[in-house]
């Protein structure tokens, strides 16, 4: 979604957390957000890579070793889905990661079919 449903911010510690930019979406505690920097893909006509943001979500009452990874649909970003991670992490009793795509969110870039 353009803009943004969301914006990383940093804890006094140092820890990033995703911030939603509105009401109408709930903030998720005890998730860990991180910003990675991708390598370019051989196919990518640009230069460097593109920083992604991903927030993994864990089960809080269970010593799983189970993790979903979780690819959201067009349309949607972290903001809007870490809500819905949250409940499949409860209902299922795993963890879930999820991720945003190159240009969608934070993430920087554009999306394109040749940075899937």
């Amino acid at each position: 979604p353009i803009p943004p449903t969301y914006t990383v911010e940093a804890h006094s510690n140092g820890d990033l957390y995703i911030k939603p930019v509105t009401s109408e979406i709930p903030k998720v505690l005890n998730c860990t957000v991180k910003q990675l920097h991708t390598a370019p893909t051989p196919k990518s006509k640009q230069g460097g890579g593109s920083d992604i943001v991903t927030a993994f979500v864990p089960c809080k009452n269970s010593s799983t070793a189970l993790t979903i990874l979780y690819s959201h649909g067009n349309a949607v970003d972290l903001g809007q889905m870490l809500p819905v991670y949250r409940e499949l992490s409860k209902l299922l009793k795993v963890n879930v990661m999820g991720y945003d795509f190159t240009g969608y969110g934070a993430c920087s870039g554009t999306p394109s079919v040749q940075q899937t």
